[in-house]
């Protein structure tokens, strides 16, 4: 009988570790799924984090890109508007340079039509006293013929 009641106390003691066993391996089980979760979870924070950090770059550069794109834009008009003002800019100086030949040339042949005139006009004064001097002379003859014809 003891070796009967060491039999089931074995059993008893057999069964007891394979519930502890079960409880065990359950136990792992449990905390193997868990640890995986949080290991998923992990896993998927991480990936959600390189999304986002992705889609803030994908909009970062979009935005770069748009930027670029007006600053190209608005930097061929400046290029365009500037190479118009030197084109101006040549054009008003040979306007310039053309009405500043224009006014030299003025201001020579008026000196020269002042120097005629001058000159016309000394010979002009000159012709007058001549001609005063011939009307003092007539005059003067005039006088003597009359002094003559009362003789």
């Amino acid at each position: 009988m003891q070796a009967h009641n060491r039999v089931h106390e074995l059993e008893a003691e057999s069964r007891s570790a394979k519930k502890k066993l079960d409880l065990m391996l359950r136990n792992l089980s449990e905390e193997k799924a868990s640890w995986r979760s949080r290991e998923h979870d992990k896993v998927r924070d991480i990936f959600d984090g390189v999304k986002e950090a992705l889609n803030r770059e994908r909009k970062n550069r979009q935005r770069v890109e748009i930027i670029n794109s007006k600053l190209a834009s608005e930097l061929s008009e400046l290029k365009s508007a500037a190479k118009r003002y030197l084109q101006d800019y040549e054009k008003e100086r040979k306007a310039r340079e053309l009405m500043e030949e224009v006014c030299d040339e003025l201001a020579k042949e008026i000196a020269e039509d002042k120097a005629e005139v001058e000159a016309l006009k000394s010979e002009s004064m000159k012709m007058r006293d001549e001609v005063e001097e011939e009307r003092k002379m007539l005059q003067m003859a005039e006088v003597w013929r009359e002094e003559r014809v009362q003789m």
